[in-house]
């Protein structure tokens, strides 16, 4: 993502696989989370090991030359977010087309792991 850390990921409440990532530089980065084609492979030595997903960087905003510390998704309206940081400001943003997602019964292959 970039030569920071990370703050807070937050995964959208509408969307799982959308997250909010806070960073120690002072930006916002929207991350989507993709989900491997299997959860489990089999290692060298026969024992079941977990396969990782890939998050890839959809957006970012720098709004403070301070680590932004905190982010809270709104439960009412879906991309609606608040943010705060050391600079003790507070911020509203806004991302669009977050739509609320309804995950079938056995889609837990496109849940954050």
């Amino acid at each position: 993502m970039e030569k920071s850390f990370i703050w807070r990921l937050s995964p959208s409440p509408d969307d799982p696989c959308i997250m909010m990532a806070t960073m120690g530089s002072g930006a916002a980065r929207v991350v989507h989370f993709r989900a491997p084609g299997h959860r489990v492979m089999i290692g060298r030595d026969g024992t079941n090991v977990g396969t990782p997903g890939e998050m890839r960087p959809v957006t970012s905003v720098q709004m403070s030359d301070r680590p932004v510390t905190s982010f809270h998704w709104s439960g009412d309206k879906p991309g609606l977010g608040v943010a705060t940081g050391f600079d003790q400001k507070i911020r509203v943003l806004m991302v669009t087309n977050v739509m609320k997602r309804k995950p079938a019964p056995d889609d837990n292959e496109n849940l954050p792991v």
